[in-house]
């Protein structure tokens, strides 16, 4: 709060010394220092009122709270951005399956079809239960 060195300290202190006097210079130092003591105080407690009475910790509180719904506000675009990501990629995906069934492969012909079932024999289904 103020900026004093010691030389400046030691001026008063010589000041002091030559105006109380020897005798009455450690009551005289006792005293000032009640008095800044109390001087503190009363700061100290007019501080607390007048936060008190405008309600500093309201607006603390309140500050805080919206920096929080910012930073839920900010997460749910984040979410909503993924998702919409996520709902076009699965629309690109159906697309694709789509066309992929809709569209006949020509490598394989009818006669190879007949030819792989020829191949396959009939085998029974296993009864599990015995």
């Amino acid at each position: 709060m103020f900026d004093i060195g010691f030389s400046e300290l030691l001026i008063v202190a010589v000041v002091m010394l030559l105006v109380v006097g020897p005798e009455r210079l450690p009551e005289t130092v006792k005293t000032a220092a009640v008095w800044l003591r109390r001087a503190r105080e009363m700061l100290s407690d007019a501080k607390e009122t007048i936060k008190d009475e405008i309600g500093m910790d309201e607006i603390s509180q309140d500050i805080h709270n919206e920096n929080v719904l910012k930073e839920l506000k900010q997460t749910q675009q984040k979410i909503n951005q993924s998702l919409n990501s996520a709902r076009s990629f699965e629309a690109e995906t159906l697309d694709q399956l789509k066309q992929t069934i809709s569209t006949p492969d020509t490598t394989e012909t009818a006669s190879d079809s007949e030819q792989l079932i020829k191949q396959k024999p009939n085998t029974p289904v296993a009864d599990s239960d015995h």
